[in-house]
């Protein structure tokens, strides 16, 4: 969006539903219907994991390289290993996923 150009556009009633069309047993926390796997890069202390697992994915590699944010990490999930700085991860050792997480800076 160019700041002042009086040409943004808003979304439909419509489109906005379509972007945020998740299954009705999502709005609940339901796990049981909702299945995917999603990698959790510079994942702090847990944030985004915590919203994704509700709505049932399953995180199959974390990476993040502050040691203090992963011993707290270590806590509330129980993960280990975590991947350090995540440039230092050779490719072939992230395993399949369906959604890539990427924590925000601090």
């Amino acid at each position: 969006m160019s700041g002042g150009s009086g040409n943004v556009r808003r979304m439909t009633t419509s489109e906005d539903r379509n972007v945020l069309a998740l299954p009705p047993s999502a709005h609940r926390g339901s796990k049981a219907e909702l299945t995917f796997r999603f990698i959790d890069l510079f994942a702090g202390i847990g944030g985004l994991r915590l919203a994704f697992e509700a709505i049932g994915g399953r995180c199959v590699f974390t990476s993040e390289w502050d040691l203090y944010a992963q011993k707290t990490y270590r806590a509330n999930f129980g993960d280990d290993p975590i991947a350090g700085d995540i440039r230092e991860v050779e490719v072939p050792k992230i395993p399949d996923f369906d959604v890539l997480l990427a924590g925000f800076p601090c």
